[in-house]
């Protein structure tokens, strides 16, 4: 009876999720829901919206065109409803559907900056969903041992090991700019406003590159409150020397760390 519960406790915890906007690999979680198309910067206003069509086959691009994609002012703001989704060999097509007219637009899974919407209420995304950014790797050291790795996400991957019994996680950042510092303050900056500096950090400047940016690299080992912390809060913000960098997809960041938590 005790390894029922337990069981059934276990799978109520899986399905405790984080409200989000972005679908990642399981689009699928898009069906019914109401999604809104978003606002763009400025600066991006003039290349329109791309990956809408007027045709399933997708071959007509729908309001053509700001710089080859669909006109800024035939979709920003509209909601529609997702009605169906359909599997394409490496992609999905969402059809949409508001009181004036059904469109089709092309799914990319992963391609996080190709999607467009707010889904109106959130979408409920259960932890486990994330576990597929995980890998298991074996040790160079001792090849019996293993780590676990998160794939990077912004620049941002988590890792997971033991040594000497001792779990210890780490997280790594990196991100460019074109501003050069030597200062060696390290952080992550939290929605609740907490700061995680960890113990340790190591960081790496790289040359400018071929853009102009200077490639900056950190990574911290977690004290145990800032495991809590960041399985509890979404990153927002990451700083190098000073340098600091916004982050976007701190849903996705809590949903990987929660679920690298939970691999043995």
């Amino acid at each position: 009876m005790k390894k029922l519960t337990l069981l059934l406790l276990l799978v109520f915890m899986s399905v405790l999720a984080n409200a989000q906007n972005y679908p990642d690999f399981f689009p699928q979680l898009l069906l019914n829901k109401e999604v809104k198309v978003l606002e763009k910067k400025p600066e991006s206003v003039k290349y329109g919206y791309d990956n809408f069509y007027e045709d399933k086959s997708l071959k007509t691009k729908y309001a053509c065109c700001d710089s080859y994609n669909s006109k800024y002012d035939n979709l920003v703001n509209r909601i529609f409803t997702v009605t169906k989704v359909d599997m394409i060999s490496g992609y999905f097509i969402l059809t949409l559907t508001d009181d004036k007219e059904t469109l089709y637009f092309k799914y990319e899974p992963g391609y996080r900056f190709k999607y467009p919407f707010e889904v109106i209420g959130g979408l409920e995304i259960p932890d486990y969903y994330y576990c597929h950014h995980i890998s298991k790797k074996p040790s160079s050291q001792d090849p019996t041992k293993h780590f676990f790795i998160s794939e990077k996400e912004e620049g941002i991957s988590f890792f997971k090991m033991k040594l000497d019994e001792i779990t210890v996680y780490i997280v790594d950042f990196t991100f460019p700019s074109k501003v050069l510092s030597d200062a060696k303050e390290v952080y992550l900056k939290l929605e609740n406003g907490a700061i995680i500096s960890g113990v340790n950090p190591n960081i790496k400047i790289e040359p400018k590159n071929e853009y102009g940016n200077y490639l900056y690299n950190a990574n911290i080992t977690l004290k145990s409150e800032d495991i809590e912390l960041l399985k509890k809060y979404k990153i927002v913000e990451e700083s190098i020397g000073g340098i600091k960098e916004e982050v976007e997809y701190g849903d996705t960041h809590i949903g990987v760390f929660n679920c690298l938590v939970t691999k043995e």
